[in-house]
């Protein structure tokens, strides 16, 4: 009883402080390190995402951040709070979203002043945006 507990608190406690671990024998292996080597690709993050940059074809930029904030305000993906961060930070505000639609592990859809709206995943965008075309 003691190892998984102490396991979980090991790893509550590493959750807390930003390190994630993918499960107990990845932990356990780590008691064998006496080097860790990273390199400087951005592999090591904090663990909170950000939007940096947006880039658009017209160079309309807040309202692709309208659109996406307005999505994303509704969908519980960690990435989505790095949206709405970047959407607040640009003083633009949400829209009312009708039959928002969180699909997992591909994004979320809904609508926006009687217009279709997608966020997400490049395929599942393509896919939805050929579909409705036809």
């Amino acid at each position: 009883m003691a190892t998984p507990m102490s396991l979980m608190v090991g790893i509550g406690k590493g959750a807390k402080n930003g390190i994630l671990i993918k499960n107990a024998e990845a932990l356990e292996q780590m008691n064998k390190v006496n080097v860790l080597i990273t390199d400087k690709t951005g592999t090591l993050t904090e663990g909170k995402p950000s939007v940096e940059h947006v880039e658009t074809i017209n160079n309309d930029q807040n309202s692709i951040l309208k659109i996406a904030y307005s999505l994303n305000q509704n969908s519980e993906h960690p990435l989505s709070n790095a949206v709405i961060k970047k959407a607040k930070d640009e003083n633009i505000s949400a829209e009312k979203v009708e039959k928002f639609e969180n699909i997992s592990g591909k994004g979320v859809k809904g609508n926006i002043d009687g217009k279709n709206g997608l966020s997400g995943k490049r395929k599942f965008i393509d896919l939805k945006s050929n579909f409705n075309s036809r």
